[in-house]
């Protein structure tokens, strides 16, 4: 009668330790973790003893009763289960070790350590093992009603095995899919390797990190558990689009290979009030129960938002549960202690997520995937280069000068792009060779292509070089954000400061770069002034920033036509430091403007453009000369259409349709200086005064 009632608290999860009495459910899951090669219950004690301390304080006799009562017990029912598969479906039906039935009328469960994944019964621990494995895919076919399936990654360094297993999620719209099952019912695994550290380049740092705060924690627990520390619980990853956060993420699971469980965060967000909570729970219940174990959360900040500018109650609930679940498992019992769970989430908006989230014991280590620069993306070319087949030298440093501001996967897509243009000069040869010999014009699409044409298909220098011709922004290969001063103030108060943050941190995502801000004055204000305490504010996160330390490769232009109203603040070395006066242009500066100006007009030969520019001009800026060219061109439309009109007939000689000397003569008494010669003498004594200013500070 003890013995019953011992094995009832056992079976029960009654007392939740090890001192007055042996949990039978703990200690059936310690034994799955023990290694294939012990055998006997003897090695399974010895092992237990010298690995855990709870176990080594127990009497071995005692323990050595309990391993065997175990391992007989699944002896037993695995052999009782082979003899149920010769038999019909009738003697399957009527077992007594049935599992539970698919079917709404049957509610029995099974007596054995193992439990079934389904909706209404879940698992304490997670038994991944080809037995369990081939009786699930047995029970699947064996029922009459379609199982309500999902799809779990399970994570080894050989590959990705995805395996059907009832009730870990619903899907947002309410349906469950069936996944991961053959036509016969079988279990179908997909071996996909799925990426590891090696396919990574520029992240060096990073993926040390990572080792040290997340793959030795998971792989070699004890060391934390001696000295009383915990490992982060939670990782962010957070950076722009197309910097690899999801994949990273794939790559530490299969790293480690522990049961992974992947979702879109939309993916848990449901229409019926309370279920989205319920399906936070569920995987977090799933993840705790197969610990050690991961949970990945992609564009986390869709259901982590803050929650004092959410207006759904709903929303709020949300996050409430997704706290709550990232602090750990409802009861403590045993199980959860066996292993802890990592929570990985992944969002380009950082700033957006709720800061209860970003708080120690939940995404403690945060980790930043920013724009590569240039050494970072010939490591990233490198391991692109890889997966292609290249002829000739590869020059990764030269790909990586020309591509400013591309992240990992820009680099990929060129490399796609790149093969295209290999597969379209071998498929333009070929269409030609199929019309010399007569054959219609999409026959090549139909064609097979033989052996010896798949050999010629390589990746050369030179088809990276066309395609990157075509996406270089400028000569100097360096990214070019034209500002307008005023387009940056906001009427709401922190706004403008945004503004301006913003658009450093852009700059520095994807240096090199140069930011020329037009009509800077109108943010660089002298402070002091009345009224000037609408840009005050502005101007002080704008000096904060041309003073930043980490403004690498970051150049600042700017171009005002009033440099006397700016603070002199920003006039002194290190800010806006050079200051370069640009002046009206020469007679030869003028002819040359002219010329460039008017290179795609229609101009007869009989003009003499130096002649206009030098003897003509004097004074006039390059709008002015502009505004000269364009209005000739109006005058000679205006007399060759109204000639037409007069002749009732179409203009086609190409030498009425030109800019004549006369147009010229007529544009030139329409258009004069913008400015005049007292506007030029202040502006040459202001340049002579800010200089003599620069140089008494320097």
């Amino acid at each position: 009668m003890r013995r019953g009632r011992g094995r009832g608290r056992g079976r029960g999860g009654g007392g939740g330790g090890m001192g007055g009495g042996i949990n039978r459910r703990y200690l059936s899951q310690v034994i799955d973790s023990c290694g294939r090669d012990l055998t006997t219950a003897e090695d399974i004690v010895d092992d237990l003893r010298s690995r855990y301390g709870n176990f080594a304080r127990l009497t071995r006799q005692v323990l050595l009763l309990n391993v065997r009562q175990i391992v007989n017990a699944r002896n037993n029912k695995a052999k009782e289960e082979d003899d149920n598969n010769n038999g019909d479906e009738q003697a399957v039906a009527t077992t007594k070790r049935k599992k539970v039935s698919p079917s709404p009328s049957s509610s029995s469960t099974s007596e054995d350590e193992d439990a079934v994944y389904s909706e209404k019964l879940s698992p304490r621990f997670d038994l991944i093992n080809d037995s369990l494995r081939d009786n699930y895919a047995k029970l699947n076919s064996s029922s009459k009603k379609p199982i309500e399936n999902v799809e779990v990654e399970t994570v080894s360094n050989k590959g990705r095995s995805k395996v059907a297993t009832m009730g870990l999620r619903k899907e947002a719209n309410g349906s469950l899919s069936v996944s991961g099952t053959t036509a016969n019912g079988d279990l179908e695994v997909v071996d996909d390797k799925g990426p590891t550290f090696k396919d990574f380049g520029g992240i060096k740092k990073v993926l040390d990190e990572l080792e040290m705060n997340v793959l030795f924690p998971i792989l070699n627990p004890e060391p934390f558990k001696r000295i009383g520390v915990k490992p982060p619980s939670g990782i962010l990853f957070h950076g722009p689009p197309g910097c690899g956060k999801t994949k990273l993420a794939n790559a530490i699971a299969n790293e480690i290979g522990v049961p992974f469980y992947k979702i879109s965060a939309t993916d848990v967000v449901s229409g019926v009030s309370g279920a989205s909570e319920e399906n936070i729970r569920e995987l977090f219940s799933k993840a705790y129960r197969t610990a050690p174990s991961i949970v990945f959360i992609d564009e986390i900040d869709a259901i982590g938002s803050k929650r004092e500018n959410q207006q759904r109650e709903m929303e709020k609930r949300i996050v409430t549960q997704l706290l709550t679940c990232m602090d750990g498992p409802g009861n403590k019992g045993p199980e959860s202690s066996a292993g802890f769970v990592l929570v990985i989430g992944a969002t380009n908006r950082p700033d957006a997520l709720d800061p209860a989230l970003r708080r120690s014991g939940r995404f403690e280590c945060e980790i930043a995937l920013s724009v590569p620069d240039e050494d970072a993306r010939a490591e990233i070319l490198s391991v692109v280069a890889q997966k292609l087949r290249l002829e000739g030298p590869f020059d990764k440093k030269t790909i990586a000068r020309l591509t400013p501001g591309f992240v990992g996967a820009d680099l990929e897509g060129v490399a796609n792009m790149a093969g295209r243009i290999t597969t379209k000069r071998i498929l333009d040869t070929r269409k030609s060779q199929l019309s010399a010999n007569g054959e219609d014009d999409n026959s090549w699409l139909r064609h097979p292509w033989p052996e010896e044409e798949l050999d010629k298909l390589f990746v050369k220098m030179s088809d990276f070089e066309t395609l990157i011709a075509k996406a270089a922004a400028n000569e100097a290969g360096a990214n070019f954000m034209h500002i307008k001063g005023a387009e940056l103030l906001n009427k709401y108060v922190g706004e403008s400061e945004l503004a301006i943050r913003t658009l450093f941190q852009r700059a520095r995502t994807c240096s090199p770069c140069v930011i020329f801000f037009d009509e800077v004055d109108a943010l660089t204000t002298s402070r002091g002034k009345e009224g000037a305490w609408v840009v005050e504010r502005l101007l002080n996160q704008f000096l904060v920033e041309l003073d930043g330390g980490d403004r690498h490769n970051v150049y600042v232009i700017g171009a005002t036509n009033r440099p006397d109203v700016i603070d002199p603040a920003f006039l002194r070395p290190g800010r806006f430091g050079n200051l370069l006066y640009v002046p009206l242009p020469s007679a030869d500066e003028r002819a040359s403007i002219l010329k460039a100006i008017a290179r795609k007009k229609p101009i007869d030969a009989s003009v003499d453009l130096d002649g206009i520019a030098k003897m003509r001009c004097e004074g006039f800026s390059g709008a002015d000369l502009a505004h000269l060219v364009q209005k000739a061109t109006f005058v000679a439309v205006e007399e060759i259409t109204c000639s037409s009109e007069d002749d009732d007939d179409d203009v086609t000689d190409s030498t009425k349709c030109s800019i004549k000397m006369t147009h010229f003569e007529q544009a030139l008494s329409l258009v004069s200086p913008s400015v005049n010669t007292q506007q030029r003498r202040h502006y040459e004594e202001l340049s002579k005064k800010l200089q003599e200013s620069i140089g008494r500070k320097a």
